[in-house]
């Protein structure tokens, strides 16, 4: 007996859709090489709290804990090569391809679930973040699950899998990141508004609100009642850098979660990037399913409403709203599906918004594939070029990557100066660290006591990843220059 296959036996949705998620698979991965920046190294020094991996779930008390991304770095060790520590992000940013593309398929078509695999196989945000050994990804994937799920559930309500299935989803993607309860209420809000536009009567609706409700609770808790033990345990919890909430952050947030989700130049200033994105929201909203609708009204525009009401902290960081990224992915992806079904000149428009947004994603990526989250082992091999030396710098998070480099690399010929000693012994090297946007190019900096200031001569610049990073200036002591007088001194 023999049997023959034919690749026209497989639809063509389906193996442009294997296609993509092989791309999305590659650039993931080249996405992973290099060094581990501040907040991964800041995952694996939380594990040196604990001796067992199950205590990963009950005795850190520190809210960048993300659980399951702790487990996967616990199970495979600090000195594994970055790529496989980041693997797991790798599969779980992967999987978001095909589970958004066949969201968008049945709301909207084939078309629609190209241009949304499109968007999650090659989107900055979601290459980023997929390739990062944090829990953004897992944040990424069980929030497309959830919807889908939730999704199923308002198209029959009597049915249990779907809502035990949310639960699920829910449960897993707060494991992975706490941020996951904004996508579960922004996924429940949505459904109880479209549970409640049902002609039925409102008491047939109750108990599917119900369910739903005690879904999303129990689907929660786990990972809060986690937090608790372990605060309860140590009798405290950490919650991280806190910046204050201002419109000014809150928009730079937004706009740096819309460019590059939308792929939109970097140099764009951020009220054009939320200006376009208001129009590219309102214009695929004409076009969309309701269901889909529903949900993108309650992500993109009451969410952005409710944070300027309560005034949340770090908002300026595009990785806290990607919520509102993968919810803008799916419409726009759906929106793009739709136009191209129209035909004629529509269809032309689909492939020229497509298109553009590729070459958009592709410019946004090209530092992060190119160079990578950091450069502290540049930086390292510059400043030991001549030997033992010492060095200093303003930011302590800087330090901290310095030091996990040192340790990874075997070096202890390069260490920092004691403050006691720092007018007989100044340091060879002064690692500034600056805010991305408000970069420092000054050729000659002043560090030190404010009685024996050093004068260093700026030597490399390493510029931070779009949306992760830190943005370094190496500088060298050049004893024949003069401190500046006219800039405040940083003293220890």
């Amino acid at each position: 007996m023999s049997f023959t296959f034919s690749k026209h036996q497989i639809p063509l949705f389906s193996r442009s859709l294997v296609v993509i998620t092989l791309v999305g698979f590659l650039l993931r991965v080249l996405a992973a090489r290099g060094e581990l920046w501040l907040d991964e190294i800041w995952s694996l020094t939380l594990l040196e709290e604990i001796s067992s991996w199950h205590e990963v779930f009950w005795k850190i008390p520190n809210v960048n804990n993300h659980m399951l991304n702790s487990l996967w770095l616990w199970l495979v060790g600090e000195d594994a090569h970055p790529i496989w520590q980041r693997f797991a992000s790798i599969l779980l940013g992967t999987g978001a391809i095909p589970a958004a593309a066949l969201f968008a398929r049945r709301h909207a078509g084939e078309a629609a679930g190209v241009a949304t695999a499109l968007i999650f196989a090659c989107g900055h945000i979601f290459v980023h973040y997929g390739s990062e050994a944090r829990g953004y990804s897992g944040l990424i994937l069980m929030t497309v699950l959830c919807a889908d799920a939730a999704d199923r559930f308002i198209a029959a309500p009597q049915r249990r899998g779907p809502v035990f299935q949310f639960a699920l989803y829910a449960a897993l993607g707060t494991f992975f990141h706490l941020i996951m309860i904004v996508s579960v209420s922004i996924i429940c809000g949505a459904a109880t508004f479209m549970l409640l536009l049902n002609p039925a009567r409102f008491r047939d609706k109750g108990l599917p609100l119900l369910r739903l409700a005690v879904a999303a609770l129990v689907g929660i808790s786990p990972a809060i009642a986690c937090l608790h033990i372990a605060a309860s345990l140590k009798g405290y919890v950490v919650l991280g850098a806190q910046e204050p909430f201002s419109l000014i952050d809150l928009t730079e947030g937004l706009a740096g979660a819309a460019r590059s989700t939308l792929g939109l130049p970097a140099a764009m200033p951020d009220f054009p990037i939320i200006a376009i994105t208001t129009i590219v929201i309102c214009a695929a909203l004409r076009v969309c399913p309701p269901r889909l609708l529903a949900v993108s009204v309650f992500a993109l525009l009451l969410l952005p409403a409710v944070e300027l009401w309560f005034e949340p902290s770090n908002l300026r960081y595009a990785r806290f709203h990607l919520p509102a990224a993968c919810f803008l992915a799916l419409l726009t992806g759906a929106a793009v599906g739709v136009l191209w079904s129209y035909g004629g000149w529509r269809k032309n428009a689909a492939v020229a918004l497509a298109a553009a947004g590729l070459v958009g994603h592709a410019a946004l990526l090209s530092h992060l594939l190119l160079v990578g989250r950091g450069a502290s082992a540049d930086a390292i091999a510059q400043m030991m070029r001549a030997g033992p030396a010492r060095y200093e710098t303003n930011a302590p998070e800087t330090r901290w990557v310095i030091e996990f480099q040192l340790r990874r690399l075997g070096v202890k010929s390069l260490t920092t100066t004691s403050p006691e000693a720092a007018c007989d012994t100044p340091a060879d090297w002064y690692v500034l660290t600056t805010d991305r946007r408000y970069p420092d190019g000054r050729e000659v900096e002043s560090f030190g006591p404010a009685e024996c200031p050093a004068t260093f001569q700026r030597v490399a610049h390493y510029p931070a990843a779009p949306l992760s990073g830190l943005d370094w200036t190496l500088y060298h002591r050049s004893p024949q220059i003069a401190p500046r007088l006219d800039q405040p001194l940083i003293s220890r």
